[in-house]
Protein backbone atom coordinates (compact mmCIF):
# COMPACT_ATOMS: atom_id res chain seq x y z
CA UNK A 1 0.00 0.00 0.00
CA UNK A 2 1.45 3.38 -1.04
CA UNK A 3 1.32 6.44 1.15
CA UNK A 4 -0.46 9.44 -0.33
CA UNK A 5 -0.39 13.18 0.24
CA UNK A 6 -2.55 16.09 -0.82
CA UNK A 7 -1.53 19.59 -1.85
CA UNK A 8 -4.08 22.38 -1.86
CA UNK A 9 -3.97 25.47 -4.04
CA UNK A 10 -6.17 28.46 -3.22
CA UNK A 11 -7.47 29.73 -6.57
CA UNK A 12 -9.84 32.47 -5.41
CA UNK A 13 -11.38 34.02 -2.30
CA UNK A 14 -14.12 36.53 -1.75
CA UNK A 15 -16.29 37.44 1.24
CA UNK A 16 -18.52 34.38 0.88
CA UNK A 17 -16.58 31.86 -1.24
CA UNK A 18 -13.33 29.92 -1.36
CA UNK A 19 -12.21 28.14 -4.54
CA UNK A 20 -9.68 25.33 -3.89
CA UNK A 21 -7.91 22.78 -6.05
CA UNK A 22 -6.48 19.55 -4.58
CA UNK A 23 -3.81 17.25 -6.02
CA UNK A 24 -3.62 13.73 -4.54
CA UNK A 25 -0.16 12.26 -5.12
CA UNK A 26 1.68 9.02 -4.37
CA UNK A 27 4.47 9.66 -1.86
CA UNK A 28 7.07 7.36 -3.40
CA UNK A 29 7.29 9.01 -6.80
CA UNK A 30 4.96 12.04 -6.66
CA UNK A 31 2.69 10.57 -9.34
CA UNK A 32 -0.66 12.32 -9.64
CA UNK A 33 -3.40 9.93 -8.51
CA UNK A 34 -6.45 12.21 -8.47
CA UNK A 35 -7.54 15.83 -8.44
CA UNK A 36 -10.44 17.63 -6.85
CA UNK A 37 -11.83 21.10 -7.28
CA UNK A 38 -14.21 22.62 -4.77
CA UNK A 39 -16.02 25.91 -4.41
CA UNK A 40 -17.00 26.39 -0.78
CA UNK A 41 -19.77 28.78 0.17
CA UNK A 42 -19.71 30.30 3.66
CA UNK A 43 -23.14 29.91 5.24
CA UNK A 44 -24.30 31.48 8.49
CA UNK A 45 -26.14 28.93 10.59
CA UNK A 46 -27.93 31.76 12.37
CA UNK A 47 -29.15 33.43 9.18
CA UNK A 48 -29.58 30.16 7.27
CA UNK A 49 -28.01 31.62 4.13
CA UNK A 50 -24.71 32.63 2.56
CA UNK A 51 -22.98 35.33 4.57
CA UNK A 52 -19.55 36.96 4.77
CA UNK A 53 -16.96 34.97 6.70
CA UNK A 54 -15.16 36.36 9.72
CA UNK A 55 -12.51 38.95 8.75
CA UNK A 56 -9.64 36.99 10.29
CA UNK A 57 -10.55 33.86 8.33
CA UNK A 58 -10.91 35.88 5.12
CA UNK A 59 -7.50 37.48 5.76
CA UNK A 60 -5.78 34.11 6.24
CA UNK A 61 -7.35 32.67 3.09
CA UNK A 62 -6.36 35.79 1.15
CA UNK A 63 -2.77 35.46 2.38
CA UNK A 64 -2.67 31.89 1.07
CA UNK A 65 -4.23 32.99 -2.24
CA UNK A 66 -1.54 35.63 -2.66
CA UNK A 67 1.17 33.08 -1.83
CA UNK A 68 -0.29 30.69 -4.42
CA UNK A 69 -0.80 33.35 -7.12
CA UNK A 70 2.59 32.64 -8.68
CA UNK A 71 1.83 28.92 -9.04
CA UNK A 72 0.66 27.73 -12.45
CA UNK A 73 -3.09 27.23 -12.71
CA UNK A 74 -3.97 23.52 -12.61
CA UNK A 75 -4.71 22.31 -16.15
CA UNK A 76 -7.74 20.43 -14.83
CA UNK A 77 -9.25 23.47 -13.11
CA UNK A 78 -12.58 24.98 -14.12
CA UNK A 79 -13.81 21.99 -16.11
CA UNK A 80 -17.24 20.47 -15.71
CA UNK A 81 -17.42 16.82 -14.75
CA UNK A 82 -17.44 14.70 -17.88
CA UNK A 83 -17.05 17.68 -20.19
CA UNK A 84 -14.19 17.75 -22.69
CA UNK A 85 -11.77 20.66 -22.54
CA UNK A 86 -12.56 23.25 -25.12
Amino acid sequence: MDALYVTIQVLAVDDKRVHLFHHLRRSGDGALVATGEQLYLHVSTLAGKAAPMAPQIRAQLEAWRIAHASLPAPVQARRHVGMPRG
